[in-house]
Parts: C-alpha cells; structure tokens; sequence
C-alpha cells in the first residue's frame, strides 16, 4: 500500500484480469474503496497495515480455493479472481465474480467480507455512547471505508 498507481491482480488459471474474459462477463465485483490519509503519522500506518493485510488474505483466500467453496453443492464459488488498486487518495480492494446469480453473489460477498476483517470495524452502540474520552483514544485508528458494492457488468 506504500506504492501508488499499482494495480496487483491475482485470478484463477486461463481467466483474464479482463471483463470481456468468457468467465468475467457474466458475473460483477463486489468492491472496498478506502480513502488514504495524506500524512505518515501512526494513524496512517495502522492504515497501511490494515490494507496490506486485507490484501494478503483475499490472495490467500483465493490461492487456498477453501474459503470460495459451497458445501452445499460441493461445487467452488464462481470466483474469478481479486485485484487491489492503489492511488495516491484511495485504495481499492475488488473481488471479481463470474455469475449474477444472488445466492452465490452473497456467499462470495460474505467470505470476501471475512478476508476485509482489518479494514471493517463493528462498533456497538454502547461503545458509540463512551463518557470518557480518554477511553476512545486509546483505540487502535482504523482506516474509513468509504464504499462497499457490488457492480455487474
């Protein structure tokens, strides 16, 4: 995540980091764009980590192919493959899926969403409402996601 204007891709033998790839076209990404911080200071390394590290597990995930298999249907998820883009104000973090169809969108999504753990942070309201502020400093910084969809082609 230190370097800008990269693109890192990583899919699944005989596809194509393409959309008008025959496994690609059908299907859509669903997609983590987190805003960058400008300055290099402690928060913006606990951002940087975050990244890297989400990054690390969707490959893993996807060179692994355990983390994108059905057990129902004893099938894999029709996972085409995972990019990560990184710009000087964003990053983003996309899993490319090859089918439309809504039940295995949302499979794909929810093992995509477990790979993303650094960067997603769930917050009960009982923390939201702390009367120290003391307390909520002490707090690792945690990068904002700005955007989670899902696109289709």
């Amino acid at each position: 995540s230190r370097l800008s204007y990269a693109d890192y891709s990583v899919f699944r033998d005989g596809v194509s980091p393409m959309w008008e790839d025959p496994e690609c076209a059908k299907g859509g990404r669903w997609i983590v764009a987190v805003d960058r911080f400008m300055r290099r200071d402690a928060r913006s390394e606990g951002q940087e980590e975050a990244l890297d590290e989400s990054w690390l597990n969707v490959v893993l995930s996807l060179i692994g192919g355990a983390a994108y298999h059905d057990e129902i249907r004893g099938e894999d998820l029709p996972v085409c493959g995972g990019v990560c883009s990184v710009r000087k104000y964003n990053c983003k973090i996309a899993l490319w899926v090859g089918t439309s169809e809504e039940g295995l969108l949302l499979k794909a999504g929810k093992q995509f969403r477990k790979s993303l753990k650094p960067l997603i942070d769930y917050m009960t309201n009982l923390d939201n409402n702390t009367s120290s502020e003391e307390e909520n400093s002490r707090r690792p910084a945690r990068p904002s996601v700005r955007s989670k969809s899902i696109q289709s082609t």
